[in-house]
């Protein structure tokens, strides 16, 4: 019986060693790193907020938080309110389009736009902006 018992023992030893082995060779040595989930427009926000600024983007939940995405012409555009979380700043907005299949920056991130603006784009995009009190 004791035979038996370490067999199936060294049988599961062995198993442990493979699959660790085999983990080890496919993701190179490194630990398995695990990222928080994001919305959907963490990409073009952040994108849309760092232009410029650094060599990073600004990244969702640790340097600001979204507020609020509004969309708009079948999704086509969409107003998103930005909370800055590492300093004191005010709340920004950022108006993204719809360009080639991908959300793109096109206006912002701020917390008012010059009323030149309300022109150039969906009248239910501008009037939603007038809305929130987006422009001066």
């Amino acid at each position: 019986m004791t035979k038996s018992l370490l067999k199936r023992l060294g049988f599961l030893v062995g198993l442990l060693v493979v699959t660790v082995l085999a983990r080890f060779i496919i993701t190179g040595g490194y630990p398995t790193i695990k990222l928080s989930s994001a919305s959907a427009l963490a990409g073009p926000v952040s994108i849309g907020i760092g232009q410029g600024s650094s060599d990073t983007l600004p990244v969702e939940g640790k340097d600001y938080r979204i507020k609020s995405a509004e969309f708009f012409d079948d999704k086509e555009w969409a107003v998103v309110r930005i909370l800055p979380l590492k300093n004191k700043a005010d709340p920004a907005i950022l108006v993204l389009k719809k360009i080639d299949g991908v959300y793109q920056a096109v206006l912002g991130p701020s917390g008012q736009f010059s009323s030149g603006y309300f022109y150039v784009m969906p009248f239910d995009v501008s009037q939603y902006l007038t809305q929130q009190e987006a422009f001066r």
